[in-house]
């Protein structure tokens, strides 16, 4: 569910939009198919990157308001909801590699967008269970950043080329801080 989509303007809901994701949530359901609802697949309003983005550490509120709002909208149609797409990729490509908006290469920025993501979870998932208490709520990250080149040459690690010629696969890999997948749950 697109936030940008939903409120293209702070404070205001777009009813069309609305209606939109309950036509296709009803006919996921028509087809047998259980929604897995994500929050933020690397958009958000503009009006909040207006606002500095995740930069600001207000971003986390807002982003627990549409949460809020759309599990209390939405959430007779969804049991499962992903926070975040792959944060660590979205804040690697965003703040570290400059290939996402807002395009920085700056790892104090990288930080400070990190604490407010991970406030932004947090405030977003007592938001959902505010509204459904038996709610799977959860984020997927990408246990493979190299997964996308302008994210792997940015934050590869000083040994990353030794470890990937001793890798039976060739790649180079770091540990993520997150669930490596959507079946694995923040209860």
């Amino acid at each position: 569910i697109e936030w940008g989509r939903i409120e293209p303007k702070e404070g205001q809901i777009d009813q069309q939009a609305v209606a939109y994701y309950h036509d296709m949530l009803r006919e996921m359901h028509a087809h047998g198919q259980t929604p897995v609802i994500t929050l933020h697949h690397f958009s958000h309003p503009q009006w909040i990157a207006e606002q500095g983005g995740w930069e600001n550490k207000e971003t986390a509120e807002k982003f627990a308001r549409f949460a809020g709002f759309c599990a209390k909208e939405f959430g007779a149609d969804v049991d499962t909801w992903l926070t975040f797409n792959e944060p660590n990729v979205y804040l690697a490509g965003a703040y570290l590699a400059g290939g996402m908006p807002p395009g920085k290469k700056n790892p104090i920025a990288a930080f400070i967008a990190t604490k407010n993501l991970i406030k932004g979870h947090k405030l977003a998932y007592r938001a959902i269970h505010a509204n459904d208490s038996t709610a799977k709520v959860s984020f997927p990250a990408a246990r493979k950043l190299n997964s996308a080149p302008f994210v792997s040459a940015a934050i590869r690690a000083p040994d990353a080329d030794q470890r990937r010629k001793s890798s039976p696969s060739g790649a180079s890999t770091l540990r993520t801080w997150a669930p490596a997948s959507a079946s694995s749950f923040v209860q």
